[in-house]
């Protein structure tokens, strides 16, 4: 394919490549339409959050926010994302005059776009630098269309640091690959010049991410092989150590912004500045060691054999001596490496920090997974061979990324382009089987000479399959409906609703708070409690104090409390946490429940909350399974605030007369229940309960949304609810107390309580409420008709 416009090759290959690049781009647009629908989204939960940095930072410019009191609330949460996503945000809107989130958030979703389209150069030039310009060429096309992780970061929408890591992680490695080379090849100016830009990169991803550490440890790798192999094969090293001096000498500009910007390190942060500093000064010193160390070790002895034993105790004291002279930094780099691919991912129900699977790497990366194990054993070869160092540095790079992804499947983007690196590699031998190629620098005078078309059509026929397989998998992952990991727009509302009918928490969101421990919250303060991953878009749109949140924090309590079999229980949790208003969203009935339960009880599953049953419609006479809910399901919070509102439930137990079946409320349907007869465990009705269950004192439903989740007349249940904490009023009598109540959607419905030791507490008043869900008349005790009036200040809290 490429070699048949070889000759026209200068307008061909950047004609072919800016085509795939706007196909990626047609791609990675696909789910504007859902996010630009109704009030701008984006997408998942974490890129709410750092819309919050950026709206900051637009008040605050250079400053960053390292301590949030209005998440994890009552405690605050230190915040060690850097500032580098917010600055590129800020100036962009600052730029263009699109400041308010409405106009904000369509501007910054091109983000991860952008980095996606700034790659692609990235990635021609390392191909060519490790090998050809063929390989430059395919492994832009494939990362066009590769599906995975790489497509996902680089979203319009996923605004997030990810999409930057991806972007810096690359352009390090060419421009440090590209310092090495230079620094064998004697020239001085390139040396400098390309480990100034790669220290820069390198300084910009500490400022963006921790995480970026992770090429640090690539460097670490390498430079500890490549400098023993050339201990081992007698040749003179000094070049990587100069390298290393001046890559990682420009990086500490990270640290040094990081500690002018007040980062403060200590308890709750990853590391302060002077920890950053220390393990990027990491490299340079292993350098000089490693190099003292072949030096003593040529010098006592001139025997291979001798010289490499004591080259091995000299490395074992360099070892231990960090050990004895600084056990804090060894600590300290040991904790960080450990936490990093060893981190425990069992204990944390979140999909990216679990362990990378065959059947996830089959997904992804498909026939490129044969041909990077191929392009790893090549680049070894050369590298040990001919000591090329871009060999070495891919191949170090390309597994220390395959390992971090093995652990925990996030790292995935970390990974994608050295993969494709690598495997396009193969392709690229493929393609150049057979003939004789020019050495890279004379490629551009000079053509290869053709002796055999079998590798060009074997390497045209492996990419054009690959181009296609991804590309239709890409186009599937692109054009998913993606409304489930977004915000909906009742979720939106609903907090936009909360930030100008709820009281002042005592809490400035857009002022920045130093860390304080405890924080000196005001008496007045308070929380939203919802589920952890509606956490950043409850703060961004309320700008109030959330407990739980995509951080994970809270989400144990969070777990206790939806799932609490009782009241007492769940306001137990919530007195805690200083919960005043708990957010219900029907997702959590369904979607969200396993992972709940996981957090609740792992002895759990959703099998004790739902069983199924064989359903029949009899105007087609089909038949399917249906869910059915069992006893637990109607007993948790979660279902006594979304379905029943809070209100007293009567249960009744399944029925079935005779063998043709129950026919379901509100639908044509019948359903069969399993074993040939009724479950007496298993209600076809969500709002039917197996048995009755008692009334919610402390909650009242001040708002729900306009969307209903109802399948059937039977029920209206609203995709979101807001329920406020009260102390609630005491009425005393003895019977059922009702009282009869409008929504701000205008759907009616009755809250019912039972007596205890005769009294109610009862969670509503009967002033009218404009805008809240407010009664239509008094209480009344249905036994003795008794009716009861009770005021707003009788169910708050003293």
């Amino acid at each position: 394919m490429i070699e048949k416009l070889s000759s026209n090759k200068r307008v061909f290959i950047p004609v072919l490549i800016v085509l795939f690049t706007i196909f990626g781009i047609w791609l990675r647009y696909q789910p504007s339409s859902l996010l630009l629908e109704g009030f701008p989204k984006v997408l998942f939960t974490d890129p709410w959050y750092a819309l919050k940095q950026t709206e900051l930072t637009l008040t605050h410019f250079p400053s960053q926010i390292w301590f949030d009191p209005m998440t994890n609330f009552p405690q605050g949460k230190p915040i060690d994302w850097g500032p580098f996503l917010p600055w590129i945000g800020s100036l962009l809107c600052l730029a263009t005059g699109l400041t308010t989130p409405e106009t904000m958030i369509p501007l910054v979703s091109w983000i991860p776009v952008i980095c996606f389209v700034l790659t692609i150069p990235v990635g021609y030039f390392l191909g060519r630098t490790i090998y050809d310009q063929k390989t430059g060429v395919i492994t832009v096309l494939i990362l066009t269309v590769l599906p995975g992780n790489f497509l996902i970061r680089t979203l319009y929408g996923n605004y997030d640091h990810h999409c930057l890591e991806i972007l810096i992680s690359a352009a390090f490695a060419l421009l440090y690959i590209l310092a090495l080379r230079s620094s064998y090849q004697q020239e001085r100016h390139k040396t400098i010049a390309f480990s100034i830009a790669a220290g820069l990169f390198l300084a910009a991803g500490v400022l963006n991410s921790v995480i970026i550490l992770l090429l640090v440890i690539v460097c670490l790798i390498f430079t500890i092989i490549h400098m023993f192999i050339t201990f081992a094969t007698k040749t003179e090293e000094n070049n990587i150590i100069i390298t290393n001096i001046l890559v990682f000498g420009v990086s500490l500009i990270g640290p040094i912004i990081l500690a002018i910007l007040g980062l403060p390190g200590g308890e709750g942060y990853v590391m302060s500045p002077f920890e950053l500093a220390e393990f990027l000064v990491i490299v340079p010193l292993i350098s000089i060691g490693l190099w003292i160390i072949g030096a003593l070790s040529h010098k006592i002895s001139q025997n291979q054999k001798t010289s490499l034993g004591i080259y091995f105790i000299f490395l074992a004291i360099g070892v231990i001596g960090p050990f004895v002279l600084l056990p804090t930094l060894f600590y300290r780099t040991v904790d960080l490496f450990t936490n990093f691919f060893f981190f425990p991912n069992e204990y944390i129900p979140v999909g990216e920090m679990q362990a990378w699977d065959l059947v996830n790497a089959f997904q992804t990366y498909n026939l490129l997974l044969i041909l990077f194990a191929c392009g790893i054993i090549v680049l070894i070869y050369h590298w040990l061979k001919e000591r090329e160092v871009s060999a070495g540095y891919v191949s170090v790079w390309a597994l220390v990324c395959l390992a971090a992804t093995i652990t925990h499947v996030r790292y995935e983007y970390y990974l994608a382009v050295p993969f494709v690196l690598v495997s396009s590699l193969v392709i690229s031998k493929i393609f150049n089987f057979g003939q004789v190629m020019p050495h890279i620098e004379e490629e551009e005078k000079q053509q290869p000479v053709n002796k055999n078309s079998a590798g060009v059509l074997i390497g045209s026929f492996m990419l054009c399959a690959i181009l296609l397989m991804f590309g239709i998998f890409s186009f599937m992952i692109a054009s998913t409906d993606y409304s489930p990991y977004t915000a909906s727009e009742d979720m939106i509302e609903g907090m936009m609703w909360l930030n100008t009918h709820s009281p002042d928490p005592g809490i400035n969101y857009t002022n920045i708070y130093q860390p304080q421990k405890p924080f000196p919250y005001s008496p007045e303060a308070y929380g939203l409690l919802s589920w952890w991953e509606s956490g950043h878009v409850m703060n961004f749109f309320s700008h109030r104090p959330v407990i739980a949140d995509p951080f994970q924090s809270h989400a144990q309590e969070a777990a206790e409390f939806f799932l609490s079999p009782n009241e007492s229980a769940a306001e137990k949790q919530a007195t805690d946490t200083k919960a005043r208003y708990v957010i219900t969203d029907s997702s959590m009935l369904f979607d969200n429940l396993a992972v709940m339960l996981q957090t609740y009880n792992s002895n759990q599953t959703v099998n004790d909350y739902f069983g199924y049953v064989a359903v029949t419609d009899p105007v087609n006479n089909t038949s399917h399974n249906d869910i059915g809910f069992k006893e637990p399901f109607y007993r948790s919070m979660i279902t006594r605030l979304h379905v029943f509102d809070g209100s007293a439930t009567k249960g009744e137990k399944p029925v079935v007369g005779n063998d043709t079946g129950t026919a379901i409320p509100g639908t044509d349907m019948i359903a069969y229940f399993p074993w040939a007869g009724p479950d007496p465990i298993v209600s076809p009705e969500i709002n039917v309960p197996l048995e009755s269950t008692e009334a919610l004192q402390h909650y009242q439903l001040v708002w729900e949304s306009n969307t209903s989740v109802s399948a059937t007349s039977k029920h209206d249940i609203r995709k979101v609810k807001i329920f406020e904490r009260v102390k609630g009023a005491v009425i005393p009598g003895e019977g059922t107390i009702e009282l009869n109540l409008v929504t701000n959607e205008g759907r009616e419905f009755t809250y019912r309580q039972q007596s205890d030791n005769g009294t109610f507490i009862v969670p509503y008043s009967t002033e009218p409420r404009e805008g809240f869900v407010h009664a239509t008349g008094p209480y009344r005790i249905s036994e003795s008709g008794k009716e009861i009036e009770i005021w707003e200040h009788n169910i708050l809290e003293d």
